[in-house]
């Protein structure tokens, strides 16, 4: 339902803002961490994961109603979809598979995965300090959904799969600085989701610049570095455990409608 109603917004937003910023780009990132398998089959397997810098695609857009009492929305997505050899601990609740695969080495492996991670924020804050000398700062909240989708090749033909998500709530802050004379913003914000026992960070830095086009369209770009954290613990996560970390550039088009 989350995603209807972020992709909904994404297309329509002109039809209900005063201000809408919007960016499209490419994050950079590694994907390193560890999956722990909770499914019935697989209980007790795990995978780590160690894939090289690979490019995700990201898009953002704020909506800015510019009534003082009314907060801005802001909404996110971001896909991860990243391929490469991890190192692989096969353990299943079948005494015969486990006894085979003891037989001929062992259960532990280096194999062919591919991870699929699709991040979707939606939340509200409210930005004081705004136009004055003062770095700007906001504050808010809301929630995000997210899912995973691992696949682990075991030979040809076979593979397993695992595949979890869930919504969680999420607490929102930014720091801002804008110079109007160079038409430069520096940005910084972070993200902390808290579930059950489970964590979750993510924090940005950036650069952007925006370029007058007419007296309704700022067109620009923006650079900067991310890097998210999840510490999945117990069974907060229907099917996933473990933790992942993300890190690394980024870098887009934005532009802004007045």
């Amino acid at each position: 339902m989350l995603k209807i109603i972020l992709l909904s917004i994404f297309i329509i937003p002109s039809l209900i803002a005063t201000e809408i910023d919007m960016g499209l780009g490419l994050f950079s990132s590694k994907a390193e961490g560890k999956l722990i398998y909770q499914t019935d089959f697989f209980t007790g397997s795990s995978a780590q994961v160690n894939n090289d810098s690979q490019f995700h695609v990201y898009v953002w857009t704020d909506i800015d109603l510019e009534i003082w009492y009314v907060p801005k929305i802001r909404l996110e997505y971001t896909r991860i979809r990243s391929a490469g050899n991890s190192f692989v601990h096969i353990e299943t609740q079948n005494d015969l598979i486990n006894e085979f695969l003891e037989r001929i080495g062992g259960s532990d492996f280096v194999l062919n995965s591919i991870l699929t991670h699709n991040m979707y924020d939606a939340f509200a804050y409210y930005e004081f300090f705004e136009k004055t000398a003062w770095p700007s700062v906001a504050i808010g909240g809301g929630i995000r959904e997210f899912d995973y989708d691992y696949d682990v090749d075991i030979f040809e033909g076979v593979q397993f799969n695992d595949k979890g998500g869930a919504l969680v709530p999420m607490l929102y802050s930014k720091v801002r600085k804008e110079f109007d004379d160079s038409l430069l913003g520096i940005e910084f914000d972070v993200k902390y989701y808290a579930f059950g026992d489970s964590d979750m960070y993510d924090g940005r830095a950036k650069v952007d610049m925006l370029f007058d086009l007419n007296e309704n369209i700022d067109a620009g770009l923006e650079l900067g570095y991310r890097a998210t954290l999840y510490d999945i613990k117990g069974s907060d996560v229907d099917n996933v455990g473990g933790n992942m970390r993300y890190g690394g550039v980024f870098f887009g088009a934005t532009a802004s409608f007045r």
